[in-house]
């Protein structure tokens, strides 16, 4: 299935093909990766019956991005979408790992204190209907389809745990080699993280990358199932480049399990990793470098790349990348390194230079 959006934002037109285990959008900040992640979420996810048909999607766009409806046609003229295939069938759910992640399960108490005192406002103010309406009108808070759903995850986690999801071991890997500890929800719903030396704290004050990833190991303790979309957006957030090689891996792993993978990323690691991996796949026998086996490899039919780029009018389009057996390129990654080797080279001859003058 071949999904097509068109003026969506900055973007003058883009495509998603359901059929790749691994789709990789990359590109510069502010070209409308993250936005077109939310109408794919919006088309496939379930959570909270908020599903939507492509129709939807042009009728209730304001929706999605949590903007009030007069201001649609100002940020989504002539926005179309279309979806293509001898099927159209849309039935797996979606879930998404955005960049708000981290607060989350972190403020979500604070969200929730802050929804009672307007409750309180309004059963003060129900004899005056205009004062309720004011009311709710100054305190609306307005989130995009795929925050809002995460927020109802995270006050609804007492029920979230009771299903163990079969990718409960991709979430312990995660665990084990990233975390190096446990993230599980207590008796009350509340996040906590547990070190390996079994010292119990709540997610507000664990570390920046315990915080980052628990949204995603809960997701794979409790939630996704197979055939279902997972949507990552910036996975590399609050990671050190090591511990982006290893995330890279787990997603192959993922990817390679019957969940089709949809990342937006900006990390030259993952990118590479997943170009190792794809190499991986053409080898066989022994694997000549320690760390790989054959559960990551990517074959690179199973792979979808994006390059997301504004062009001369100044809107974006997202052109599809060749990924070869040894992978894909990513144009401006590429080109800002080879900016950095030689400004680094010219800059180490001139200060040896200097040096041997002296």
């Amino acid at each position: 299935m071949i999904i097509t959006v068109k003026n969506l934002g900055v973007i003058k037109k883009a495509e998603f093909d359901t059929s790749k285990k691994l789709t990789v959008f990359c590109g510069p900040n502010s070209t409308g990766k993250t936005y077109w992640a939310y109408v794919i979420y919006a088309l496939f996810s379930t959570t909270q019956n908020n599903k939507f048909t492509p129709d939807d999607c042009k009728k209730k766009i304001g929706e999605i991005f949590g903007i009030a409806e007069e201001k649609e046609e100002t940020f989504f003229k002539n926005f179309s979408i279309q979806v293509s295939a001898a099927d159209n069938n849309l039935e797996n759910d979606a879930y998404i790992f955005p960049v708000e992640r981290n607060a989350i399960y972190t403020f979500k108490t604070e969200l929730a204190i802050n929804r009672n005192l307007l409750v309180d406002k309004i059963l003060e103010a129900k004899a005056n209907l205009l004062k309720i309406s004011d009311l709710v009108e100054k305190n609306a808070r307005r989130y995009p389809l795929a925050i809002k759903d995460n927020l109802y995850t995270a006050y609804d986690l007492e029920t979230v745990q009771k299903y163990k999801s079969k990718l409960h071991k991709f979430a312990e890997e995660l665990e084990n080699r990233l975390l190096h500890g446990i993230v599980y929800i207590n008796e009350n719903g509340e996040v906590y993280y547990k070190t390996k030396d079994g010292v119990s704290m709540h997610i507000s004050i664990a570390s920046s990358i315990v915080k980052t990833l628990a949204s995603l190991v809960i997701m794979l303790k409790y939630q996704v199932k197979k055939g279902d979309l997972l949507i990552i957006d910036e996975p590399e957030m609050n990671l050190h480049p090591d511990n982006q090689v290893l995330l890279a891996r787990v997603f192959a792993k993922i990817a390679n399990s019957g969940i089709k993978l949809l990342i937006s990323t900006h990390s030259d690691y993952i990118i590479r990793e997943i170009n190792n991996l794809i190499m991986l796949s053409g080898i066989s026998g022994n694997y000549p470098v320690d760390g790989y086996d054959k559960s990551m490899a990517l074959d690179k039919n199973d792979i979808g790349a994006y390059f997301f780029d504004f062009n001369s009018q100044n809107r974006v389009e997202a052109k599809p990348l060749d990924v070869t057996e040894t992978g894909f390129e990513v144009p401006s990654i590429d080109n800002t390194i080879n900016v950095l080797n030689n400004a680094s080279e010219e800059l180490y001859y001139a200060l040896k230079s200097q040096k041997n003058e002296k």
